[in-house]
């Protein structure tokens, strides 16, 4: 799996690294944990060769996160009662990228 370091950097500085994938059952266990705990009841785990998606559907809205092979978040949708944010993580997980807030399904 190739990931880019630094991705919001211009080309010439992004370094693109090979990271070994990840056993990721801790990272979809500790999940399941935090989003049954939020009360969420329908949930989704989607996975391929680069990520891991796990989708949550409750009363209260709608949660995405997505996971690269190594188990960093890189992809969030937070959707509470038609209010709701889109955050892009960098490969690590961590560096946010960009943050999007939308009103409603209608508007993302």
């Amino acid at each position: 799996m190739m990931h880019h370091k630094d991705l919001a950097s211009a080309p010439q500085q992004r370094l693109a690294i090979m990271l070994p994938p990840a056993n990721l059952s801790g990272v979809v266990r500790d999940q399941l944990r935090r989003m049954t705990s939020e009360g969420f009841a329908d949930i989704d785990v989607r996975w391929n060769a680069n990520v891991l998606a796990i989708e949550a559907r409750g009363e209260s809205g709608y949660v995405r996160r997505v996971f690269n092979c190594t188990g960093a978040r890189v992809m969030e949708k937070i959707d509470r009662g038609g209010i709701g944010v889109e955050r892009f993580y960098d490969a690590d997980g961590i560096t946010l990228l960009s943050e999007a807030i939308f009103d409603s399904w209608n508007d993302r």
